[in-house]
């Protein structure tokens, strides 16, 4: 039986490590290594809009960063594909002075159109870059785009095309919240230049441990039966998959650390369990580049078959 490919999207990863120890991210790496996890994990080129992750950001040790990023890259390099999520995840940066500007990047798209966001995508690409992590894609910090989809696709086209001579990419920008959407979609295609939206079906439900201090077995268990039941018969994933959806999971670097108590960690590694041992047979880990690639295909295979 053909597998059905789900993937699982990591957003507001930062390599500041007064907040998120190094050891967080090492048990979460052992994680996805242990179940064969693919996906894409976000990383913030500008934490808090002063410095960046080539340069140094500031207040924070410039090591530090750099022993951040190496693990990132050495050890999930491969699985998962490596996006900007945009550049501060806050306020907005002024290319030409390198100032902040009084408006939050989501609040300032509203109001652009490919003039304006294409550089400013780029600009994201090239740092994460310059840190040799190549991205493949972006991700839009809250609703970045979404008032102006069309231009923000055509924008990340001219961007990574500007940056990379990169021809196919991808962002993430539609959760459950925003709607339904059981697959991916081509949201562009210019002849020359194809965007793919790669949507998370699944939400993040690990987020609520962030607001809730209850780190018991049954909290946990209860944020996992949510996405995946004991069973296998109830759960986000299982919805996904009875309505020939392809399931793309949710969470945020802070939502598993869950202020150092990790719920939202043990109850992905429950699901991540549940999912092997109960739809092992049924579904296929995919980076969000494979996934990019499966939608551009089935798109092209649709234009030259349209009988179909």
């Amino acid at each position: 039986m053909k597998k059905v490919p789900m993937m699982l999207i990591i957003d507001d990863g930062t390599p500041i490590t007064d907040v998120f120890p190094m050891s967080y991210l090492h048990e979460f790496c052992d994680l996805m290594q242990r179940y064969g996890v693919r996906g894409k994990f976000s990383i913030i080129p500008m934490p808090t809009g002063h410095g960046d992750l080539v340069n140094g950001i500031k207040g924070h040790d410039k090591a530090l960063t750099d022993q951040w990023l190496d693990t990132v890259r050495s050890r999930l390099g491969g699985s998962f594909d490596f996006c900007p999520e945009i550049l501060t995840h806050a306020q907005v940066v002024d290319l030409e002075t390198g100032g902040l500007l009084p408006v939050l990047e989501h609040e300032w798209s509203r109001t652009q159109d490919r003039t304006t966001m294409a550089p400013y995508i780029a600009r994201a690409v090239e740092l994460l870059t310059q840190a040799d992590l190549k991205p493949t894609g972006v991700t839009s910090p809250v609703d970045f785009g979404i008032h102006v989809e069309n231009e923000y696709a055509a924008s990340v086209a001219l961007a990574f095309d500007k940056a990379l001579g990169q021809k196919e990419s991808w962002y993430f920008l539609h959760c459950r919240g925003y709607g339904y959407h059981p697959r991916p979609w081509v949201a562009y295609d210019d002849g020359e230049r194809r965007v793919v939206s790669i949507p998370s079906n699944c939400p993040d439900r690990f987020w609520q441990s962030l607001d809730n201090p209850d780190d018991s077995d049954a909290f946990v268990h209860k944020m996992a039966d949510q996405l995946l039941t004991e069973d296998g018969t109830a759960g986000d994933i299982a919805e996904i998959l009875a309505d020939n959806g392809w399931p793309v999971m949710l969470a945020h670097w802070q939502s598993m650390f869950s202020g150092g108590r990790m719920a939202g960690f043990k109850a992905l590694k429950i699901v991540l369990e549940r999912i092997e041992r109960l739809l092992g047979d049924r579904v296929e880990w995919h980076s969000a580049s494979e996934l990019m690639r499966k939608t551009l295909d089935a798109a092209s295979q649709r234009t030259c078959h349209p009988e179909e």
